[in-house]
């Protein structure tokens, strides 16, 4: 076994970007094709994961099974046809819920920050792609190019920044919208929380502007979006405040009612809570995580 819980047939590649490509390409440092059972876990705490060569944005696709993960203070569900995207040099763990296959990839450079917010932004961090197979072919040559590099070609971590860039170009792409009247309903509801998000949103006025029971609203909420509504609402607040906190010079106490906290201290308690350090350094950061 390459790992607990991953089986003798599974692929791993570990990469050392050239300073060139480094510089102006998109690279991988690591990557690989899992089946694993129920034994595997991983934990960005652990020796392995204090690597540095993870700190870097992690894709998986999940070829079948499921995994369940933690990331930056949430919990999500990966199945069989979805991508899960994260920043690694964020808080994340994830293990297998029985047997379990995926591609994964640790990739970074040019512009994968710009990327991987776009594509979050869009999907959110655990979504459903428009063509399974096509992402599953993709993300196998992707692997392959590192496992077998073209001996024939002068230049190979070029290729691999020219597919990488393509692969994540794909996953740009709007997922097919599902015409129910639940996905109709809850999308609304998606629109309409990022439009009020410096308002008190309760899930109880959620569900009344909406015409539904609270405990109906937030069942059909979770399984459309994955997480509760009051996780969402949180999670689109943290996020629209450390745009506002990277883009702009707002005083603090001025984000925090922006973003619908009712005072600074609950803002910086939540902040601090869920992204793991406080709005203030935070904003120092922006240098950091533009590297």
């Amino acid at each position: 076994m390459i790992e607990a819980g991953v089986s003798a047939e599974s692929t791993k590649c570990l990469l050392i970007p050239s300073a060139l490509a480094r510089r102006v390409f998109f690279y991988i440092t690591r990557c690989g094709h899992y089946f694993c059972n129920e034994l595997y876990q991983f934990n960005c705490e652990s020796e392995e994961g204090r690597v540095s060569s993870r700190k870097t944005f992690l894709l998986f696709f999940i070829r079948k099974g499921k995994m369940a993960l933690v990331f930056d203070g949430h919990h999500y569900t990966a199945s069989g046809g979805q991508v899960v995207l994260m920043d690694c040099r964020l808080q994340q763990q994830y293990h297998s819920l029985g047997e379990l296959e995926f591609i994964w990839l640790h990739f970074d450079g040019a512009n994968a920050r710009s990327f991987y917010d776009e594509i979050t932004r869009i999907h959110g961090t655990v979504f459903h792609v428009n063509d399974e197979n096509m992402v599953y072919q993709a993300a196998c040559n992707l692997v392959q190019s590192c496992v077998e590099p073209n001996s024939q070609s002068p230049y190979p971590e070029m290729q691999r920044s020219m597919k990488l860039m393509q692969f994540l170009s794909n996953l740009l792409l709007p997922r097919p919208v599902l015409k129910s009247p639940q996905n109709t309903l809850i999308e609304s509801a998606q629109t309409y929380i990022q439009i009020h998000l410096s308002d008190q949103l309760r899930v109880s006025d959620l569900a009344r502007e909406f015409g539904l029971s609270t405990s109906h609203f937030s069942r059909l909420f979770r399984e459309t979006v994955g997480m509760p509504p009051y996780e969402y609402v949180q999670t689109m607040r943290l996020g629209r405040a450390k745009e506002l906190l990277m883009t702009t010079t707002l005083a603090i106490r001025e984000i925090a009612f922006q973003v619908g906290y009712t005072n600074e201290t609950a803002f910086t308690s939540a902040f601090t809570e869920k992204i793991g350090v406080s709005p203030r350094y935070y904003r120092k950061l922006d240098d950091y995580l533009d590297l």
